[in-house]
């Protein structure tokens, strides 16, 4: 009996029918909730297992991150079982997006905007799904669908300015649209405890309630800061989800929005956002204020990295063209400039009380400078590979890196002495921070 008999048997069962229906779709919804080494790992033993036959008759779609791993493996498959999104033509994904638009927002489907939507997704399904989201949360009537996304259309136009923005920062000024409205009207302190609890969800090693998200804060009125937690996680709908008790994220590049310091930096109060750009401008921008962001003009290459001062009042940029330089953020003014030289500027950072800059550099390492006297002041040892992400520690005593070498360093600010190497990543070191209190040390790869 053919294998396609055999299925066709099995499937004339009911009980079996249901059986088999419930198992996919068991498969479909914990692929989405895997995280890190995980989910890879699963979708490889169930490629190799397609790919070795024992499943003959069923067919699976696979979507994945292009992890190193899924890549290799895809590789074993013939050319016209795998399909590369950057290859498919633009107008093909955008026709689809807009289809996807149409039937996901009804009440909206003749509303011209929808054109405009589909343009800002720059062929991301990513971006048109987190719209989605977050133009319709609740029962909405057709007319607030439509200014929930006129808020979405005049944020991102304001911000494209004379250039044309790539996906990645189509996706990042959606974010960062989400996030501050949520913090908008809020003061310091509450903005500080709500993205301590958003960093708590997002660093856990498994998933976690909200109730513990709070309760990882160790607050005196468990209870306020439990509702806070919940009130907080469900304005982020757009971003983050509930199942069961535990909160998920719908997209990785969330989390990778929220701790790669290269793409944005908040200021102290969260009021304002700064953005290096692949145009060589730094941008600030508050979301709510009718007038276009402040555009900063120097650097002549992309712009890799943005931070603010301590007091909110200074940003520090830093460029493959191998500067760094140091802005006033509320006139836009260039205050100070550093020429590396032939070099490439990863990462930037200003010290917990402002008074020195650490950048990381592909040449010189990791390098700190007294802006006030327009000196560097320490080289940190060179004998390791590519710097990608610098941190100073709370209280100033010690500067974390990131490196290609798959491993994260810490050394002395002061004396420039190497006190610890930490191994364990199997890929490049491409985010690295403290927690606030100094003890611990988060990294991303």
């Amino acid at each position: 009996m053919s294998e396609r008999s055999n299925w066709k048997r099995i499937f004339e069962s009911d009980e079996d029918k249901t059986r088999i229906e419930e198992i996919l779709k068991k498969i479909d919804q914990e692929t989405n909730t895997f995280v890190n080494a995980e989910g890879s790992e699963f979708l490889k033993e169930l490629l190799e297992t397609v790919r070795n036959g024992a499943l003959h008759g069923l067919k699976f779609l696979v979507t994945s991150r292009p992890d190193p791993k899924i890549v290799d493996l895809c590789k074993s498959f013939s050319s016209d079982a795998v399909c590369h999104l950057y290859d498919i033509a633009e107008q093909e994904a955008n026709i689809d997006i807009l289809t996807y638009l149409k039937s996901e927002l009804p009440k909206l489907q003749n509303n011209p905007d929808l054109i405009t939507l589909m343009q800002q997704a720059n062929g991301l399904f990513i971006y048109a799904s987190t719209a989605i989201k977050y133009i319709r949360p609740r029962k909405l009537t057709r007319k607030e669908q439509e200014i929930e996304m006129k808020k979405l259309i005049h944020v991102s136009t304001t911000k494209q300015f004379e250039y044309s923005t790539n996906a990645t920062e189509q996706i990042d000024i959606l974010y960062s649209q989400i996030l501050s409205e949520v913090f908008v009207d809020l003061d310091f302190e509450h903005i500080q405890t709500r993205l301590k609890v958003l960093a708590n969800i997002l660093c856990a090693e498994e998933r976690i309630s909200g109730v513990i998200a709070a309760g990882l804060l160790n607050a005196n009125d468990k209870q306020d800061m439990e509702e806070c937690s919940q009130a907080f996680i469900e304005a982020l709908h757009a971003v983050l989800y509930v199942k069961g008790d535990k909160v998920f994220w719908y997209h990785a590049s969330f989390p990778d929005f929220i701790f790669t310091s290269k793409r944005f930096a908040f200021s102290p109060d969260a009021k304002r956002i700064a953005s290096g750009s692949e145009n060589c401008s730094v941008y600030i921008w508050n979301s709510f204020a009718s007038a276009e962001p402040l555009q900063l003009d120097g650097h002549t290459a992309e712009v890799t990295s943005v931070a603010f001062s301590p007091d909110g009042n200074y940003i520090v940029s830093g460029s493959w063209d191998g500067s760094v330089r140091m802005w006033n953020s509320h006139t836009g003014a260039k205050l100070l400039q550093l020429n590396t030289y032939d070099d490439h500027v990863t990462s930037v950072e200003f010290s917990p009380d402002g008074n020195y800059i650490v950048f990381s550099s592909w040449y010189k390492a990791v390098c700190i400078w007294n802006p006030s006297i327009h000196a560097e002041i320490l080289q940190l040892n060179r004998k390791i590979d590519i710097i990608t992400s610098v941190a100073f520690s709370s209280d100033g005593t010690s500067i974390a890196c990131g490196s290609s070498d798959k491993s994260v360093h810490i050394w002395n600010s002061s004396t420039g002495a190497k006190l610890l190497q930490l191994n364990g990543h199997t890929a490049e070191v491409t985010s690295v921070a403290f927690s606030p209190d100094g003890k611990y040390i988060v990294s991303g790869s």
